[in-house]
């Protein structure tokens, strides 16, 4: 159990480098101005709408993309507290992460 979590905790911290690493190297203030201008909404290049993001390989679920307030009219993101019941597993196969997500919480 040690070295899973060992493991997992490691995963969430080259995560974590990596994800700021990108977002150093994006220049968020000049995408921000960009869409504001153009009035688009963003899409990560690294996670598009698209199967591939999600794997391949395997027969995963038809997914239908939205966005936040596609689903939710006043999204709210952290409402009071984080509890681990906040966290759900979808059938994409990401359980080891997710239950890194809500030993966190």
């Amino acid at each position: 159990m040690k070295a899973t979590l060992n493991y997992v905790h490691t995963q969430i911290d080259e995560f974590a480098d990596y994800a700021l690493k990108k977002i150093k190297k994006s220049n968020y203030e000049q995408i921000k101005k960009q869409l504001a201008k153009s009035n688009k909404k963003w899409t990560d290049p690294d996670f598009p709408p698209e199967q591939r993001s999600y794997g391949t390989g395997r027969d995963y679920p038809k997914v239908n993309w939205k966005r936040l307030e596609d689903i939710v009219k006043k999204p709210v993101f952290i409402d009071q507290c984080v509890s681990p019941s906040d966290i759900m597993q979808g059938a994409i196969g990401n359980c080891y992460f997710l239950s890194a997500i809500a030993g966190l919480a």
